[in-house]
């Protein structure tokens, strides 16, 4: 959530500043559309299948890599995987 731009953050320790929020929201029409149609574009960006698709298939390529470095597996030149031979090569 980004302050103000798509929504309103409070501590949650602090009722006053909750308060001053939902009042801020419920009074300033304008304001509570600004921040919802932004959160709205923020939210179809950030979870659309094509951003989810790339999210995951970064955490699986990071993990293949973690799990190839600790394996001594590396890449060759064309693109197939071997491992490391006594010089690293």
């Amino acid at each position: 959530m980004r302050y103000w731009v798509n929504g309103v953050g409070v501590s949650r320790e602090d009722p006053e500043a909750l308060a001053a929020g939902l009042t801020a929201v419920l009074t300033d029409r304008g304001m509570a559309a600004r921040l919802a149609a932004t959160a709205r574009i923020d939210v179809a960006d950030r979870y659309s299948m094509a951003s989810m698709a790339d999210r995951t298939l970064g955490v699986y390529r990071g993990v293949l890599g973690a799990g190839a470095q600790r394996a001594g597996v590396t890449r060759s030149t064309s693109g197939r995987r071997s491992p490391r031979g006594p010089y690293g090569v």
